[in-house]
C-alpha cells in the first residue's frame, strides 16, 4: 500500500521534503556568534537570513497551540547550529516538529549540535521531534521525548504519523548531490514515551526511530536511486515505550536498487542502505493503543526493509548492548520483522537480545502493508536474497496470542521464528551460552514455508538477482533456503518445520524450501512437541540436514517422565556431536527417536541411551536372538549410517557407560534387545561401544542382519571369534566378554606374591657364598669375624599364560639390604649368621586376554591394561653352617604393598595389603675332587626350598564395580644342585663360579577374586625348570662381589618364561 506523508506534516515540519537545490552559495564558516531570535510561538529558523544566527540559547518553554516546530534550519546556515539545553512543552492543534533541518546542506556545512533535550507534545496530526536530511548531521546529549497524538481524521491512505527520530530522504526530493552519503542523527541517552490514538480507517503510525532512503529523481527507477540514507547512533541508553495500535520501535528500510549484500552500495546511485546503531542498551516496550479502526495493523519491536513505495529496500540494525523487546500487550505484536535483503546483528560478545512477544519474536519475509484499491485489499509481499540476522545470548519467547490483522486465514502466530516463501539464503546465526530460544507449546522454533493464502494476494516481487532483476514471474516463487548456525552452551526446545510453497493460492509439491542447521560447541536442541502441528505432525522435525559439532546435542529426552518419541525427518551429521536418549534423572528406558534420513557419524560422535538389563538376563540365545529381562531406548534410522559412532549407556546414577540392572555371567551368552536399529544395508561397526556391569562381565555393542536387510546393534556379553566368509570354520562356542580391568583383578594377587618371592629368592641369590668365612685365610677368616653387612639389586621379566585366559607380563626390580648383627663360631667349626634387611621392590604388569573383544568379536589385539606394585619388606634371616658345608636357611618376611590398576577402558583403582614369608632352606656340598684348603676344588650341593606365602589384600572399588580379592595363599617348592669351583684368590681369599639347576612347584592354586557378583580366578603353570650360573670374588680382604643370573620355563610349553638376575656386595668386619 502506498505510504503517503501527511500534507498538515509536510506543511508544518519541512524536514520531510527536501525541494530546494543549493544555487552556488558556498560555505564561508562565520567565527562569531551569533545568537537566533524566537518568533512570536517560540520557534527558531536559522538559515532564513545570511548571515545566520548559530546559536540557540537554553531555554525552559511552552509553545502556544499554533505552533508547528520548535527549530527548523534553512538554506542559509553554513555552519553548526549550536542548541543549548532545551525544555520544550507544546499542546498544539495541528502537527508538530521538534528540531529539525528543512532547506539546508551538510555539504555547506550545516550541521545541528545540541546539549540535554526534553520535549513533552501533544499534538493532532504527528510529527517528529528530531528530524533531518540533505547530510545536515544532528548531534545531541540526553534526548527525553514525551509525545502523544490524537487524530481525529479516517486516514485512509496511512500516511498520518508520529516519530520520535527522523532521518533520511523520502519521495522525490532531488537530493542528487548527496547520493551515498548518510544523514546521521546520534544521541547520548534516548527517552522516548509516545501515545497514537485515532484513524478511524487505518491507525495512525507510531514510529521510535525512523531511518530510511527513498528518494528517487527519475521516474525509471521507482522508489529508488538518490537521496541520503538515514542513520542513528544511540550511544548511551535507549528507554522506548510505544502505545498505539500500529507501533513501530525501530524502523530501518531504504536503497531500492540494493539487491546484494546490504551493506554494499547499490549498483544505482551509489546509495548506501540505512543503518540504526544501539551501542548500549536498549529497551523497547509496546501497548495497544485504545480505540479502534476499520483495519488492523501489526506492531513490531523493529522492522527493517520495507516491500515497495517510499523506502523500499533493506534495512541494518546493530545492537551491542542488551536489546530488549516486549511486545506481548500489543494488539497483534510481534518481535522483529525483516523484508528483502536487511541484515540484524547483535552478536557483540557484549551483547545480548530478550524478545518476549504475543507474535513471531523473528519474521523473515510475509507480507507488508496492504494497498487498497476501494474496498479491495491487495497484500504485498516480496521475496529476498540474504537476509541475515545474528544474534548473542538470544532469548526469544511467544504466547502466541497475535494473529494476522489483515490475513485471518494464517490462524495464530504461534513460532518463534517464521520465514516466508521466496527468502533465498537467510541466514539465521545465534551464540552465546544464555541462548534460550523456547517454543510455543503450540508453534515451532522455526517454521520455514508458504504461509498465507487469501483473496487478492499479490506477490509483488520475486527473487532477485544482484542488478535488481526478479529471477521468476510475477506470482510464480521459489521455495525458501534457510541456514540456522548456533553454537556455544545455549539452547532451544521444540521443533523445526518446512512446509511447502503457495503458487497463486496453491500449494504445490514442485518446489518445497531448503532448511539447513548447523550446532556446535555444546549447543543444545531439546525436542518438545508443538501441539499444534499441521497434519498431527506433534512429534516430528522438518529439515534437509542437521549438523551437530564439537559437543552439540539434540537431545530426544526432554521430558524426564520417559516414553519420549520423536522423528527427525531429515539427514543428520554428527561431527564429534551428542544425541541424547537420557533422561534428566535417567532410568528410562522407553525414549526412541527416529531419523527418517540419513545419518553420519565421525570424531568422537556420541549416542546417550539408557538400558536396563536384569538377571538372569535371557532365554537361550537361539531363541528370539535374546533380549529377555532388557529394555532400553532406541535410535532408530531409516536411511543409511556411515561413519563411527559411540554408544554410552548412562546408569541410574550418572555414570557413564553403565548398564542398570543385575544381570550377571552365567554359563550361557546373553544379549540384550536392539538398541540401534538401522532399516538399511549398514556396515557392522557404524556403531561401538562398551559398557560396565556391576560384575566381571563387559559388555560390548554388536550387531546382526534384520530380518528387513538393514542391521540391529544390541548388547552382548558374548565374545565370538572372527570369521572368515571364504572359508567359515565350524561354530565356536562364544565366550563371556570381560571388562578390561578384570585380568588386572584377578592377577594381581599373583603379581603381589611373585614380588615377594623375587624379594626372598634363594640363599646364594640373595647373600652369595658364605662358606668362605671358613675357607679365606686357609680357614681362620670366621674366627674373628664380628659381623657382616651386604646389599643388592635384582631384576627379573617374567611371562605367564594362564591355563583359562589371562595372562601378564611382568617386570620386577628392587634392592635389598641387610645385616647380620650375629657371627658365631660353634665348638664343632661351624658358624651361624643371624641378621635381618630391608627391600624395595616394584612391579610393573601388563595384562593380557586372549579372548577380549572388540564390538562382540574377539581381537588380535590382546592388552587389557597394566599395573603396578610398591612392596617395602622387612626380613629376619638365621642361617647356620656345619663344618662340613651343611647349611639351613631360615628366612621370615612382612611386606607391606601397594596397588595400582589402569585398564585399557581408563579405569583406574588401588588398594593396599600385606603379605607374610617363611621359608627353610637346606643344602649340603660334596667335594668332586680332593684338595687341600687353599687348592682349587669342585662341589656339587644338592639344594631343597619350601617357601610359604600368606597375602591379604583390601577390598576396593573402581567406581563401577566392588572387587575381593580375598586371602591367597601359596606354598611353593624347589629341588636341585648347584656345581660350584672354589679357587684361591689374593690374600689367601676364595673364588668362586657356580651353576645351579632346580625344578620348582607350586602347591597350592589362586582363590578366586569376586569381582561384583561373580567369582573369577586363573590357574597357571605349577611345574618349571630353572638353570642359571653365579659368581664372586673378592675386592678387597674383607669385601666381596657376587652375582647370579638365572632363566626359568615351564614343561611342556612357554606358559611361564622368565629371566632374572642380581648384583651385591658384603663386607665382613672383625
Amino acid at each position: 500500500m502506498k505510504n503517503k506523508i501527511d500534507k498538515k506534516l509536510k506543511k508544518n515540519f519541512r524536514l520531510l521534503l527536501l525541494t530546494s537545490i543549493l544555487s552556488g552559495v558556498s560555505a564561508t564558516g562565520f567565527a562569531a556568534t551569533i545568537t537566533c531570535t524566537p518568533g512570536a510561538d517560540g520557534s527558531y529558523l536559522p538559515g532564513n537570513v545570511i548571515p545566520s544566527c548559530n546559536t540557540v540559547s537554553a531555554a525552559t518553554i511552552t509553545q502556544p497551540s499554533t505552533a508547528g516546530f520548535y527549530i527548523l534550519t534553512r538554506s542559509r546556515l553554513y555552519e553548526t547550529l549550536i542548541v543549548g539545553n532545551t525544555d520544550v512543552t507544546a499542546n498544539v492543534t495541528g502537527g508538530y516538529g521538534g528540531i529539525g533541518n528543512q532547506y539546508a546542506s551538510g555539504a555547506a556545512g550545516a550541521s545541528i549540535s545540541t546539549g540535554d533535550l526534553k520535549f513533552k507534545v501533544t499534538s493532532v496530526d504527528g510529527g517528529a521531534i528530531l528530524g533531518t536530511h540533505e547530510v545536515v548531521n544532528i548531534t545531541t546529549k540526553n534526548v527525553d521525548a514525551t509525545l502523544t497524538a490524537n487524530y481525529g481524521g479516517g486516514n485512509s491512505s496511512g500516511g498520518v504519523a508520529q516519530y520520535g527520530l527522523l532521518t533520511g530522504s523520502t519521495v522525490s526530493s532531488g537530493e542528487t548531490l548527496d547520493t551515498g552519503e548518510y544523514s546521521t542523527i546520534t544521541t547520548m541517552n534516548l527517552k522516548l514515551n509516545q501515545t497514537t490514538t485515532g484513524g478511524s480507517t487505518t491507525p495512525i503510525l507510531n514510529n521510535g526511530i525512523r531511518a530510511i532512503q527513498g528518494a528517487t529523481s527519475n521516474a525509471t527507477l521507482p522508489n529508488g536511486g538518490r537521496g541520503t540514507a538515514g542513520q542513528v547512533i544511540v550511544n548511551g541508553i535507549l528507554d522506548m515505550t510505544l502505545t498505539g495500535n500500529r507501533s513501530v520501535g525501530i524502523y530501518v528500510s531504504g536503497n531500492a536498487t540494493n539487491h546484494g549484500v546490504a551493506t554494499d552500495r547499490a549498483p544505482v546511485f551509489n546509495a548506501l542502505t540505512p543503518k540504526v546503531i544501539l551501542n548500549n542498551d536498549a529497551t523497547i516496550i509496546i501497548n495497544k493503543g485504545t480505540g479502534s479502526s476499520f483495519t488492523t495493523w501489526d506492531s513490531h519491536g523493529i522492522k527493517l526493509g520495507k516491500v515497495r513505495y517510499a523506502g523500499e529496500g533493506p534495512g541494518i540494525l546493530e545492537s551491542h548492548g542488551n536489546l530488549v523487546i516486549d511486545t506481548t500487550n500489543a494488539l497483534q505484536g510481534g518481535g522483529i520483522k525483516m523484508m528483502r535483503n536487511s541484515i540484524l546483528d547483535a552478536s557483540d560478545s557484549n551483547a545480548s537480545t530478550t524478545i518476549k512477544t504475543n507474535g513471531y519474536a523473528l519474521e523473515i519475509g510475509g507480507h507488508d502493508d496492504a494497498a487498497r484499491n476501494g474496498f479491495v485489499l491487495t497484500y504485498e509481499q516480496a521475496a529476498s536474497n540474504g537476509a541475515t540476522a545474528s544474534f548473542n545470548n538470544a532469548i526469544f519467547t511467544t504466547n502466541g496470542t497475535s494473529a494476522d490483522p489483515l490475513i485471518t486465514a494464517t490462524g495464530a502466530r504461534k513460532d518463534l521464528i517464521f520465514v516466508d516463501q521466496g527468502q533465498v539464503a537467510v541466514k539465521l546465526n545465534f551464540t552465546g551460552a544464555n541462548t534460550d530460544l523456547t517454543a510455543n507449546a503450540n508453534g515451532y522454533i522455526l517454521n520455514v514455508s508458504g504461509n498465507y493464502t487469501a483473496p487478492n494476494y499479490a506477490y509483488y516481487s520475486n527473487t532477485y538477482d544482484t542488478l535488481g532483476n526478479p529471477v521468476q514471474g510475477q506470482n510464480l516463487f521459489e521455495g525458501s533456503s534457510v541456514t540456522f548456525n548456533a553454537t556455544d552452551a545455549g539452547s532451544m526446545t521444540g521443533l523445526v518445520y518446512k512446509g511447502l510453497v503457495k503458487n497463486s493460492q496453491t500449494l504445490t509439491t514442485a518446489t518445497t524450501p531448503t532448511l539447513n542447521l548447523n550446532l556446535s560447541n555444546g549447543f543444545t536442541w531439546n525436542l518438545n512437541s508443538n501441539a499444534a502441528a499441521p497434519n498431527a505432525d506433534t512429534t516430528t522435525a522438518f529439515f534437509d540436514t542437521t549438523t551437530i559439532s564439537n559437543g552439540a546435542v539434540i537431545n530426544g529426552a526432554y521430558s524426564d517422565a520417559g516414553g519420549n518419541n520423536y522423528i527427525l525427518l531429515g539427514n543428520v551429521i554428527s561431527d564429534a556431536g551428542i544425541i541424547n536418549l537420557d533422561n534428566a534423572t535417567h532410568a528410562k528406558y522407553n525414549d526412541v527417536l527416529t531419523i527418517n534420513g540419513n545419518y553420519t557419524g565421525s570424531n568422537g560422535a556420541l549416542v546417550k541411551m539408557n538400558t536396563l538389563w536384569n538377571a538372569p538376563g535371557d532365554t537361550e540365545i537361539t531363541v528370539a536372538e535374546g533380549g529377555a529381562d532388557s529394555e532400553s531406548d532406541v535410535l532408530h534410522i531409516t536411511g543409511t549410517a556411515d561413519g563411527t559412532t559411540t554408544v554410552n549407556p548412562i546408569a541410574s546414577n550418572g555414570t557413564n557407560y553403565v548398564l542398570d540392572g543385575s544381570v550377571q555371567q552365567l554359563t550361557k551368552i546373553i544379549n540384550t534387545v536392539p538398541v540401534i536399529i538401522v532399516d538399511t544395508t549398514n556396515a557392522a561397526g557404524t556403531f561401538v561401544g562398551t559398557a560396565q556391569t556391576t560384575g566381571a562381565t563387559e559388555v560390548q555393542l554388536t550387531s546382526r542382519i534384520a530380518a528387513n536387510g538393514g542391521r540391529e546393534y544390541y548388547w552382548t556379553m558374548a565374545a565370538m571369534p572372527i570369521v572368515d566368509p571364504v572359508d567359515p570354520v565350524d561354530p565356536v562356542t562364544p565366550t563371556p566378554i570381560y571388562n578390561p580391568s578384570v585380568p588386572g583383578y584377578v592377577e594381581t594377587p599373583r603379581v603381589d606374591m611373585e614380588l615377594g618371592y623375587a624379594t626372598l629368592r634363594t640363599l646364594h641369590e640373595r647373600r652369595g657364598e658364605n662358606q668362605t668365612l671358613a675357607w679365606d685365610e686357609c680357614g681362620d677368616c670366621g674366627l674373628e669375624a664380628k659381623g657382616q653387612v651386604w646389599a643388592r639389586i635384582f631384576g627379573s621379566h617374567l611371562e605367564q599364560d594362564g591355563k583359562t585366559r589371562f595372562g601378564m607380563d611382568t617386570d620386577i626390580y628392587g634392592i635389598q639390604a641387610g645385616y647380620d648383627f650375629t657371627v658365631k663360631r660353634n665348638e664343632k667349626d661351624g658358624h651361624r649368621l643371624t641378621g635381618l634387611y630391608f627391600a624395595y621392590g616394584r612391579a610393573n604388569t601388563d595384562f593380557s586376554d586372549k579372548y577380549r573383544a572388540v564390538n562382540g568379536i574377539i581381537s588380535d589385539d590382546k592388552y587389557t591394561g597394566n599395573g603396578k606394585t610398591d612392596a617395602y619388606s622387612l626380613g629376619i634371616t638365621n642361617t647356620y653352617y656345619k663344618s662340613n658345608g651343611t647349611y639351613i636357611d631360615l628366612v621370615g618376611q612382612a611386606s607391606f604393598l601397594q596397588n595400582k590398576y589402569d585398564s585399557r577402558s581408563n579405569v583406574t583403582a588401588n588398594n593396599n595389603g600385606f603379605g607374610l614369608i617363611l621359608s627353610a632352606e637346606v643344602g649340603r656340598p660334596y667335594a668332586i675332587n680332593d684338595h687341600t684348603p687353599g687348592e682349587t676344588g669342585w662341589l656339587i650341593e644338592p639344594q631343597a626350598q619350601l617357601i610359604y606365602q600368606y597375602l591379604k589384600l583390601d577390598k576396593f572399588s573402581d567406581g563401577t564395580r566392588n572387587i575381593d580379592q580375598n586371602s591367597q595363599s601359596g606354598l611353593r617348592g624347589r629341588i636341585g644342585f648347584r656345581i660350584a669351583r672354589n679357587s684361591e684368590a689374593k690374600n689367601y681369599q676364595t673364588n668362586t663360579f657356580y651353576g645351579v639347576a632346580n625344578v620348582w612347584h607350586d602347591f597350592l592354586n589362586p582363590k578366586e577374586v569376586n569381582i561384583g557378583q561373580d567369582g573369577l580366578k586363573e590357574t597357571y603353570a605349577s611345574t618349571w625348570g630353572e638353570i642359571g650360573l653365579g659368581v664372586q670374588f673378592p675386592l678387597a680382604k674383607e669385601l666381596y662381589l657376587y652375582s647370579d643370573a638365572r632363566y626359568e620355563r615351564s614343561f611342556g610349553g612357554a606358559d611361564r618364561d622368565g629371566y632374572r638376575g642380581t648384583l651385591g656386595l658384603k663386607y665382613t668386619w672383625k
